[in-house]
C-alpha cells in the first residue's frame, strides 16, 4: 500500500511491556507520523553528541545533535541537575528551529545507579507533551 501518512515527524509510541518507546506502524507495514515531536526530541536527547574520536549520528554535519548524557558516570547528589542541564542543552536545536517551545526537564535519581527523566515540551498550537525516559548509562 502507498504511504499515504500525514505529519512531519515519525510517530512513536510507548510499549507497555518494556515501558520503551517504539516506531508505531499501521497495518500495512508503513510508519505512522505525527506533529506530537517526541521522536525530534528523544532523538536529541538520546543520541550522543560528537567528541574527538567519536563522530555522532552520520548526517549530522554541523555537530549539533545529540546530549551529553552518556558523559554522566557517578550519580551523586548534584546527578539530577546534570541530567536536566544536558536534557535541556539537547533539546535547544528543536526549540531554536521552532518545532518545540518551553521545554522542562526533570530528573529522578533511582537506585542501583539510574535515573528517570521526565521532559515536558509544547507543540506549535500549544499542544503539551511529556515523556520519561529511563537512564540507565551511569
Amino acid at each position: 500500500m502507498p504511504f499515504t501518512s500525514a505529519g512531519a515527524d515519525i510517530a512513536m509510541k510507548r510499549d507497555p511491556a518494556s515501558g520503551r518507546f517504539t516506531f508505531d506502524w499501521d497495518a500495512t507495514g508503513n510508519p505512522y507520523y505525527a506533529d506530537d515531536n517526541t521522536h525530534r526530541v528523544m532523538s536529541l536527547v538520546i543520541e550522543r553528541r560528537p567528541t574527538p574520536g567519536f563522530p555522532g549520528w552520520w548526517a549530522d554535519s554541523t555537530g549539533e545533535r545529540g546530549s551529553v548524557l552518556y558523559a554522566i558516570k557517578n550519580v551523586r547528589r548534584s546527578t539530577p541537575s546534570e541530567v536536566e542541564a544536558a536534557v535541556l542543552d539537547a533539546a535547544r536545536k528543536a526549540v531554536d528551529e521552532g518545532w518545540v517551545t518551553d521545554v522542562t526537564a526533570k530528573a529522578h535519581l533511582r537506585p542501583a545507579h539510574r535515573a528517570n527523566v521526565e521532559i515536558r515540551w509544547t507543540n506549535p498550537g500549544g499542544q503539551p507533551q511529556v515523556a520519561m525516559v529511563p537512564l540507565r548509562a551511569f
